[in-house]
């Protein structure tokens, strides 16, 4: 599990739900919304939010 944050403040935890059939979860930490995936349809929401890794 990552937690990811965008320009404005907001958190997002990125995880690999089920290894097998690659899907991912991203669940915006503010209002619950979960976004399901796959590890390109992932890294493209990254890209597109600007998010950057949040290092603890």
């Amino acid at each position: 599990m990552k937690v990811y944050r965008d320009a404005d403040g907001c958190e997002y935890i990125i995880y690999e739900y089920n290894s097998i059939l690659s899907i991912w979860h991203v669940t915006d930490k503010l209002s619950g919304e979960t976004l399901v995936g796959d590890r390109q349809q992932v890294d493209q929401f990254i890209a597109d939010k600007g998010l950057t890794e949040v290092v603890s």
